[in-house]
């Protein structure tokens, strides 16, 4: 019943204006700074470390702008999830670098599309499902009516989902070596074997290898795409990679395929997920997000 009643609290969502689904998600974030919540202290910890030449009232009011912009995010997609692919589409207010992407696919040699945590994730995909032959991996949510949801409404953008999985990785590579394009999400943190340690932002993380592989197994091309938050919509953007991410060798690979990160990270550091424990695991063991007693 409680799985339900979160699809049904989406749904009334989904029939507000945009404005005013960030109205009650700018609220949202400054209560969760309010009750002095996790949220609050992983987004604290994450920018003190990626940002330590900031001042601590810089970073403060970064943290508080990205809690709001957590929330904003949070009810965007309830929209997203319900309302129709061309009504999303509609809310796209520009698009830039589009010559870019559509270039690389045309070279016929599969696109490899890195989509950060930054600005509207699922908007970006309704974007890509529209317009391209791609394909994403998909981690079903615990909630099954919450997965169901989400599930339907990626599948009705015409994207094709593939399960988190080797077989997963197995039809990305099969979808790049047609010449297709492969929806990838690069700052996870990877599965136990599945990943290496390189800089961001100057810290270690364990970087997914994932990306480095299907590039060496196609020659696929590598862009990054973001939908970002603009006041009466999303400006969708395609940027080039570090030329790096294309090395043979792998920890230049990595280490550029996280410099692709933080250069979209610093169009709109606000709306990049913060909230999210990037850093939990370091090569010396230690515990990042440890609440001082």
């Amino acid at each position: 019943m409680k799985d339900w009643l979160l699809v049904a609290i989406f749904q009334l969502l989904a029939l507000l204006p945009l404005s005013v689904l960030r109205l009650i998600g700018h609220v949202i974030g400054r209560v969760l700074w309010w009750l002095n919540s996790d949220t609050r202290f992983i987004t604290e910890t994450n920018l003190k470390l990626c940002y330590p030449e900031k001042t601590a009232t810089e970073r403060e009011q970064l943290a508080r702008a990205s809690l709001q912009h957590l929330g904003m995010t949070a009810l965007e997609m309830a929209q997203v999830w319900h309302q129709s692919p061309q009504d999303s589409l509609d809310q796209m207010v520009s698009v830039e670098g589009e010559e870019l992407f559509e270039c690389a696919t045309k070279a016929q040699r599969g696109v490899i599309l890195l989509a950060p945590h930054i600005g509207n994730w699922e908007a970006l995909g309704v974007y890509l499902g529209s317009h391209f032959d791609i394909t994403c991996m998909f981690q079903p949510p615990e909630n099954p009516a919450l997965n169901s949801m989400i599930y339907n409404a990626r599948l009705a953008t015409g994207t094709k989902l593939t399960p988190t999985t080797v077989s997963g990785v197995k039809t990305l590579l099969k979808t790049l070596k047609k010449g297709h394009v492969a929806g990838v999400l690069p700052d996870q943190v990877p599965s136990a074997g599945s990943g290496e340690f390189a800089p961001i932002f100057g810290v270690s993380a364990l970087t997914m290898t994932m990306v480095y592989n299907l590039i060496q197994r196609t020659g696929a091309e590598v862009v990054f795409g973001m939908a970002l938050r603009e006041e009466h919509g999303y400006r969708v953007i395609f940027q080039s990679p570090p030329e790096a991410i294309y090395s043979h060798d792998m920890a230049e690979s990595l280490t550029a395929l996280n410099a692709g990160v933080e250069q979209a990270v610093t169009m709109a550091p606000a709306q990049y997920q913060w909230e999210y424990k990037r850093f939990k695991k370091q090569p010396n063991g230690e515990k990042l997000y440890r609440k001082a007693k």
